[in-house]
């Protein structure tokens, strides 16, 4: 039997990286969850902020929708995104059409042939949990991505990528209507969901 002090924390195999800090590049980025997305056949990336106009997104998403073998779709498929506002605070029905073209638009070649994006605009509940954190999640795990799902500005830009734990990441599933037997934890409706074919 081993008690604390009779083994090296800082030694493997007792040493597990759980965060990593790397370049916000979207080769880095794939390079946190290539062993991950080997035996999943479910993405969802979250990013409120995600812009497919912005080369600077487009190329992280393309990354990791294109990283498996042609020969495999993706079963899921989903981009979880914040619905624009106005200045006022209310949903702005304009700018979420024109994203929507742009998600169209922009998205549709980098999609894998066989896979469908299906794209989710949500917002915030009265109360409830704001639209912030970012995160690659499959049906067996996930990581949270510190700044988000797109590239650096500069060289020398990093992020810090966190392996969720179990727990954690089946709350985050379940908040954007993935978890068996609860509510999203927050709102979208029918006008709000686009489905893009892949063209890649």
């Amino acid at each position: 039997m081993l008690v604390a002090g009779e083994f090296a924390k800082d030694q493997p195999p007792w040493k597990t990286n759980t965060q990593k800090e790397v370049p916000r590049t979207a080769e880095s980025l794939l390079d946190c969850v290539r062993l991950l997305f080997q035996a999943s056949n479910e993405l969802m990336l979250v990013d409120q902020n995600f812009d497919a106009a912005e080369p600077r997104f487009r190329d992280p998403f393309a990354a990791l929708v294109g990283a498996r073998d042609g020969a495999k779709p993706w079963q899921r498929c989903e981009l979880h995104v914040g619905h624009p506002l106005t200045k006022q605070g209310s949903l702005d029905k304009a700018v979420l059409g024109n994203r929507i073209h742009h998600m169209r638009y922009h998205l549709a070649a980098l999609v894998p042939k066989g896979s469908t994006l299906r794209v989710c605009f949500w917002y915030r509940k009265s109360g409830g949990k704001k639209l912030h954190p970012r995160f690659i999640l499959t049906e067996y795990g996930g990581v949270q991505v510190d700044y988000g799902l797109d590239e650096g500005d500069s060289g020398g830009d990093t992020t810090i990528v966190s392996l969720m734990d179990h727990d954690l990441w089946q709350v985050v599933r379940g908040d954007y209507g993935l978890g068996p037997g609860r509510a999203p934890a927050f709102e979208t409706a029918s006008d709000c969901i686009c489905e893009i074919a892949g063209e890649g």
